[in-house]
């Protein structure tokens, strides 16, 4: 009992010091333009020990914003000790995926990847963000793609390296909730009848008891 304790705590403390973010660069191939609006999934796979089988267990899927960039948090996946890979996907395709393993696992911060794709795997017209790219922002994605903090394009001023970065005020989190109201009057009575009996009734034969009340809809966002 004590040697498997002690062999717990060894290998707790061996992969904790796993960086658990990843820091992704999208660009294209050739020109290191970025890549924006390219969806890139990440997927831990995981081996058993004992019966050498593997599985995959998808974290997250992100989008490449207008800069190219996007940071994932595999959080607890990091320090999983049955971590064999993390793969990021662009555009959920098996040919194009990039191993971030060895990044987290040489324990380097910040884990920097670049995923570079030719010119017809990238969207040809960025319209804006579909998917978040940057859903747990730290102030390392802030040192690595300062302009990824910015309003859109058109409200950037000067140009040549002097641009001025206007924050934007767009939501980083959306919440919605929902929440039911019950009227405080008397319950009502709704009556059912079989279908066959009324070819030749109009009477109901079954009641049902209901209330009325009102769904309101919340959204915060900040």
């Amino acid at each position: 009992m004590i040697n498997s304790e002690r062999s717990s705590l060894t290998l707790e403390k061996e992969y904790s010091n796993r960086t658990e973010h990843i820091r992704v660069f999208v660009l294209a191939k050739g020109s290191a333009k970025p890549a924006p609006g390219v969806p890139v999934k990440i997927v831990a796979e995981l081996v058993n020990s004992k019966t050498n089988e593997t599985q995959e267990a998808p974290i997250a899927f992100l989008e490449s914003d207008r800069y190219g960039y996007l940071s994932f948090n595999v959080g607890k996946f990091a320090h999983n000790p049955h971590l064999e890979h993390l793969w990021l996907r662009p555009n959920d395709d098996l040919e194009l995926q990039v191993d971030a393993f060895p990044v987290i696992d040489a324990k380097n911060e910040p884990a920097i990847v670049t995923i570079q794709l030719s010119e017809e795997k990238i969207p040809t017209h960025y319209k804006g963000p579909t998917l978040p790219s940057i859903p747990d922002p730290d102030p390392t994605d802030w040192n690595l793609s300062p302009s990824s903090f910015t309003a859109n394009e058109p409200l950037k001023l000067g140009e040549g390296g002097c641009e001025e970065l206007l924050h934007s005020r767009q939501a980083d989190r959306t919440f919605r909730f929902v929440e039911l109201i019950r009227d405080n009057r008397a319950p009502e009575t709704l009556e059912f009848a079989d279908p066959a009996e009324c070819e030749h009734s109009t009477e109901f034969k079954e009641k049902h008891c209901y209330r009325l009340g009102v769904m309101l809809e919340y959204e915060i966002a900040w």
